[in-house]
């Protein structure tokens, strides 16, 4: 099999075959079988040129399975080259003195074939073996640097899910709690949308990208369950604008900036709360602007602005690397976000 350099890598079925060192091995035997056969007046393959292809293809085995992984792959390129020049040499020489002479044991007056000869007969169907090699090797090692990259980069997303995920369920949970002891009748109905929230975590963004409609539902939703919140102290302005239908989204990518907005106005001793959420759908790109106000002075607000922020920025870096921009801007009365996003 194709020298690996990672066992535990599986290819799919057609790169095992077209990376197959059996198949390659196989492919110089048969086309240097099929040449020999041409060579003369009459197409011949007889003892001779199946003895002469088997020397040819102990080389190829021998510089497939010896010299390439252990000189090559090792960084030991020069040694490498001589040693396959020193393995021609052999293969010719074993040609000339003893195949030819089996064959040809009543003609004395063959030709020995120089070094130079030998190099101009081997060399060039060596270059092309070891070529053909070093293709298959480069690429699957870049295969393996691919997978890897993508593993390390699905295992933070999820890391980084599994830490917003709880936070959310956590801060609302606080908000039936408060109903619930209030006796308000609302309880029930939110618990019903607190419900459908955990529904969509749980099972509609376990991919990397969702429908942007249901973020969309799902950031309603949330909005709704939020609004509790500012009761009595302030107001929530939400609009979407523009065509959403037919675009992806990575799941929950909006919501920690939309809470965020939240907590930087609960944490205030302000009573005229102003939350503004604007998302804007237009030429194949997301624009979202978050703006709230707060109180630096506020001694409540230099609380911890959460876990769910941080993990958005590392999610957007990861997601959309080079297809996103992100500014805030933290005023003394003000929070503002701006987020564009790169459909897909």
């Amino acid at each position: 099999m194709g020298e690996s350099v990672d066992s535990t890598y599986q290819k799919p079925r057609i790169e095992k075959w077209l990376s197959d060192d059996r198949v390659l091995l196989f492919n110089f035997w048969l086309a240097d079988l099929l040449i020999l056969g041409f060579k003369g007046e009459v197409f011949r393959i007889g003892g001779f040129e199946i003895v002469l292809t088997i020397n040819s293809i102990i080389l190829f085995i021998f510089i497939n399975y010896i010299l390439f992984p252990n000189f090559y792959i090792r960084g030991r390129l020069w040694t490498f080259i001589a040693l396959v020049v020193v393995s021609i040499f052999v293969t010719g020489y074993i040609e000339e003195y003893l195949i030819e002479g089996l064959f040809f044991i009543d003609e004395t007056t063959l030709p020995i074939q120089t070094p130079i000869s030998l190099l101009i007969q081997y060399g060039p169907p060596v270059v092309v073996f070891i070529l053909i090699k070093m293709m298959i090797y480069f690429r699957d090692k870049q295969l393996i640097i691919d997978r890897l990259s993508k593993e390390k980069t699905d295992s933070q997303l999820q890391f980084l899910k599994s830490q917003i995920n709880p936070h959310i369920l956590f801060n609302n949970l606080n908000n039936i709690y408060s109903l619930a002891m209030q006796e308000d009748k609302r309880t029930a109905n939110t618990i019903l949308k607190l419900s459908n929230l955990m529904r969509y975590i749980v099972y509609e963004s376990s991919e990397n990208f969702v429908l942007l409609t249901k973020e969309l539902n799902y950031l309603e939703d949330y909005l709704e369950l939020q609004k509790i919140q500012i009761e009595g102290r302030g107001k929530v302005d939400f609009q979407i604008t523009g065509n959403s239908v037919g675009y992806t989204i990575a799941p929950l990518v909006l919501i920690p900036f939309v809470e965020n907005a939240f907590k930087h106005s609960m944490d205030t001793q302000l009573d005229n709360i102003i939350i503004k959420i604007q998302i804007e759908i237009r030429n194949g790109q997301l624009f979202f602007s978050s703006t709230n106000s707060h109180d630096k002075s506020s001694k409540k607000s230099l609380s911890p602005t959460g876990i769910g922020l941080s993990n958005t920025k590392q999610r957007l870096q990861l997601l959309y690397p080079e297809k996103h921009t992100l500014n805030i801007e933290d005023s003394s009365n003000s929070y503002q976000v701006n987020l564009r996003i790169q459909l897909l």
